[in-house]
């Protein structure tokens, strides 16, 4: 976005007013990238900022939509310019609670139809996919966030195929039941759910995702209120696949499901890269534990002299 105006008193006093409005954009999507409150911040500074960010900002901020009270001012943003949902890009949307009965999540997620990244529940999912045509085609990233997934609840719908096909990065907060259609997900690279690191539940888990011929990577997240595995364990569970990233939440101070979703949309670890600096540790450890287990043996030679 270029504007030829000047630059308003508020931004004139500072040291942005001095920068080239490209370079200033540049800064200022940076802030709005990083979090919402930042976009909404910058956009309150003046009516010229919000002017140069109402769109482009809206293209980089992570949309975080959980209590009603961000469900009904979004729904009135979105009221108030027309068209406007269509730049966003990344977006967390959640039906919880007294948020289901409100009406505002079918509006919305049917407004913000151009997502690369969405995070909901499957009964949003439904929404999307039973409508007369599928829009949301640019989607190639969800986040499921519910205590159990209802895969069946998707089936019926017109779309479902269509638009699993097109999702390449997967995150299911809970575990991953049979009733996961991996027909679905052709396309799918990177895959993380939660269950427990076992050897025999891993091994499961493989023979049922192998028709995924395109997967790269599969975390498995634990979480220390539900599973008591130690790290032996672990590097068993490790050791059956390459692909396999064990990540234990609750060493990852600041984990929640909303912190590691919006560091992935601003271009942080998420819990890929998490999960690939997990598999970096766990090689290591390996190496430790297998030095230690299995010393070297010295060979001997015929003549009973040590090589």
């Amino acid at each position: 976005m270029t504007t030829t105006e000047p630059l308003d008193a508020t931004l004139e006093s500072s040291i942005l007013g001095h920068l080239p409005l490209e370079i200033l954009l540049e800064i200022l999507l940076s802030v709005c990238a990083s979090s919402q409150a930042g976009y909404c911040a910058l956009t309150s500074v003046s009516k010229q900022l919000r002017q140069l960010l109402h769109q482009d900002g809206l293209r980089v901020v992570p949309v975080t939509l959980e209590e009603i009270s961000q469900l009904h001012a979004f729904k009135c943003f979105l009221s108030a310019y027309p068209g406007i949902g269509q730049e966003v890009r990344y977006l967390w949307i959640m039906d919880r609670g007294y948020a289901r009965g409100t009406g505002f999540v079918e509006p919305i997620i049917l407004a913000c139809n151009r997502v690369v990244s969405l995070a909901c529940s499957t009964k949003t999912l439904g929404v999307i996919c039973s409508q007369p045509t599928l829009e949301h085609v640019h989607c190639k990233e969800l986040t499921l966030v519910e205590p159990w997934h209802r895969w069946m609840t998707l089936l019926p719908h017109p779309h479902t195929a269509q638009f699993c096909n097109q999702i390449t990065h997967l995150r299911v907060s809970s575990g991953l039941g049979p009733d996961f259609n991996t027909a679905h997900f052709a396309n799918l690279t990177h895959l993380a759910f939660s269950t427990s690191p076992i050897v025999e539940f891993m091994e499961r888990h493989l023979a049922h995702l192998e028709p995924l011929q395109h997967l790269t990577m599969l975390v498995v997240t634990v979480f220390w209120w539900r599973e008591q595995i130690n790290g032996s364990a672990s590097l068993e569970a490790a050791k059956l696949d390459d692909r396999i990233a064990i990540l234990q939440c609750e060493k990852e101070s600041d984990w929640s499901e909303l912190n590691i979703w919006v560091e992935c949309v601003s271009g942080g670890l998420g819990v890929w890269g998490r999960a690939r600096r997990a598999q970096r540790q766990m090689r290591i450890m390996n190496k430790v534990v297998r030095n230690r287990v299995l010393p070297r043996k010295r060979a001997v030679a015929l003549d009973g002299q040590y090589l």
